[in-house]
């Protein structure tokens, strides 16, 4: 049996037809409304035909008070009281908002559209990348967007057609009336001259309005970081100074949105005294064509009213163009962020990831920081070659600055190498799907990331489906079973944001354990136990040095007394391998590690 379809499924356009070419939020608005197309085009057609017929008010009034002052109502009033009856029922129908629903809501699943469609892009841009935003900020960025959207279609559907509709009464009312060919010019020349001078006292506002969203994108990311570091505030008594922050940036948005409504001001004078001119020339030219003759009282109402609706619907469309300067920015500043191109990781052509891999190997690999990504990142790598059997613990070791980081990014293809080669069983490592690689891989950083959700859900994340008693075994392998048994919600406990109800070794267990359920044939540690107590830290050694077989462990280490069981050490020093070799071997050279070992030691 077939499933009913659902009439609120979010349809997302095709993405190799996104404009990432341009960030013209026209083009981009069109996009995300594409898939709505057929729907949004029916009803663009229905709302002209419907303002048309609201703007023809006046042309109706104006022959009924023609016909009142022949003599024509009085002798056939049926006629003209159903004529009447019938354009108001009529008039009456086209007032009905709820024929619009399926429009609307087409445009509500389009906003959602963008959010989704937002997110995903801002997951595929670059590590680099989102460190050096701040993750307030690209939030902000993303909703400003979406209500851009929002507020653009719901402006331009039920504001945008009113002039399209007086532009189509008025050519309906030349040959319904005896409305004299010139005044069409003068209608033109009106809605030109109006829409002209609120253009040019509007272009101001892209550039203030620019401003204020960068400075409210910046007080927002400012905010997020202080209060996902509440701990940090609280112990160091730091409200006076975020608030002093928080103040110079509310005052910069402050300066710039009172810049833009000063220039609105402005604006709204001009065009009062351009629409002032307008209806009295309508008004006193209709009155002289009517003293003359060449005019009727009723024509001369429906000319001057029409007129009036003229300045009504310009009204509206400048008030549009002020509202598309306003959330149009929001939504520019987003379409900036949408085009830019994600860095390519999987090169073509593709293979698929070994079924079952038996060695990592570095050939010759080399990598430098440059651009976006050379702020505070070290000096990169340079000629490594080395190789990680399957099944092999291996440890990374080096002072600050060495590249042990750069590494675990180029191994989990955060990055690909600017010189040399990662190989997998002969494989470049390029050329494998990097969404396959990563399902390879468990890792462990020094600061857990958390999300606040239940302790079971920031374990199995994806991996809701595992076996119980796999589950059971990795929390007892994580060192974290007894301590989720002192809970009263057990594994249900809610963690808060980024796991703030949690200590440090904690999250760090959990962070294990997270690792552990993936079942990954490769498993990286980076500093993993940094933060555990002494008892917590030889439990989860115990683990990896006796609940591994078979799987490959990578371990970056400071503390060198985590890594004396490790198969091989890997030693680093500005960005190159200075010795390699077992604990014992790297003691006996008496090298930068037996130096290392020394001070940590106390010896």
């Amino acid at each position: 049996m077939s499933q009913p379809e659902n009439k609120h499924k979010i349809q997302l356009p095709p993405p190799e037809k996104a404009p990432v070419h341009t960030a013209n939020i026209a083009v981009w608005i069109w996009y995300f409304l594409s898939p709505y197309k057929a729907i949004i085009l029916s009803f663009w057609a229905l709302r002209a035909v419907r303002y048309m017929w609201l703007s023809l008010l006046p042309v109706m009034i104006g022959m009924l008070l023609d016909a009142l002052e022949s003599g024509a109502a009085q002798a056939d009033p049926l006629f003209y009281g159903g004529f009447m009856a019938v354009f108001m029922v009529v008039y009456g129908i086209f007032l009905i908002n709820l024929l619009f629903i399926p429009e609307v809501a087409c445009y509500e699943k389009a906003a959602r559209g963008l959010t989704l469609y937002s997110i995903n892009h801002i997951n595929s841009l670059s590590l680099s990348w989102h460190e050096a935003q701040g993750s307030g900020g690209k939030l902000q960025r993303i909703m400003t967007g979406r209500k851009g959207l929002q507020e653009l279609c719901r402006h331009l559907r039920w504001d945008g057609f009113s002039l399209i509709g007086d532009m189509l009464a008025i050519g309906v009312s030349f040959f319904i009336v005896d409305l004299p060919l010139s005044y069409a010019p003068l209608y033109l020349l009106f809605v030109v001259t109006y829409l002209a001078s609120s253009w040019y006292f509007a272009r101001p506002f892209l550039v203030l309005y620019d401003r204020f969203n960068e400075r409210f994108e910046k007080l927002l990311s400012g905010v997020y970081e202080f209060v996902s570091a509440i701990r940090t505030v609280k112990a160091f008594n730091l409200n006076r100074p975020i608030l002093k922050k928080a103040a110079l940036l509310e005052e910069e948005g402050q300066e710039a949105i009172i810049k833009a409504f000063s220039s609105n001001l402005l604006r709204w004078t001009v065009c009062n005294l351009v629409a002032a001119f307008w209806l009295f020339l309508f008004a006193g030219l209709g009155f002289y064509s009517v003293l003359k003759g060449e005019m009727t009282p009723g024509v001369y109402a429906a000319a001057f009213f029409l007129a009036y609706n003229i300045w009504s619907s310009c009204e509206v469309i400048a008030s549009i163009w002020e509202k598309a300067y306003e959330y149009g920015n929001g939504v520019h500043r987003l379409t900036k962020m949408l085009c830019l191109t994600p860095k390519k990781l999987d090169i073509e052509p593709l293979s698929p990831l070994p079924e079952r891999r038996e060695e990592i190997s570095f050939a010759d690999v080399s990598f430098t920081y440059s651009g976006e990504d050379a702020g505070g990142k070290g000096a990169g790598l340079y000629n490594i070659d080395f190789a990680i059997k399957r099944g092999e613990k291996i440890a990374i070791v080096g002072p600050s600055g060495a590249g042990k980081s750069t590494l675990v990014k180029l191994l989990m293809k955060q990055m690909l190498p600017g010189g040399g080669s990662i190989q997998v069983d002969g494989h470049d490592l390029a050329h494998i799907p990097t969404a396959d690689w990563l399902n390879n891989i468990g890792f462990v950083p020094q600061d857990v990331e958390l999300f606040n959700a239940t302790i079971r859900e920031n374990i199995l994340l994806a991996h809701e489906d595992i076996d119980e008693a796999r589950y059971r075994n990795v929390l007892e392998q994580a060192a974290i079973a007894e301590f989720i048994e002192s809970l009263p919600a057990g594994d249900q406990t809610m963690v808060g944001e980024r796991g703030i109800r949690l200590s440090g070794g904690q999250r760090q267990r959990i962070g294990i354990a997270r690792a552990l359920a993936r079942g990954a044939d490769l498993i990286i540690f980076d500093e993993a136990t940094s933060s555990l107590d002494s008892l917590s830290e030889s439990q989860i050694q115990d683990a990896i040095e006796n609940s591994f077989t078979g799987h490959t462990l990578v371990i970056i280490a400071h503390r060198l007394s985590t890594i004396r069981h490790a198969d091989r050490i890997i030693v680093l020093d500005q960005g190159r391998i200075a010795e390699q070799g077992t604990f014992a071997e790297l003691i006996k050279q008496g090298g930068l590690f037996a130096q290392s070992w020394e001070r940590q030691s106390g010896k």
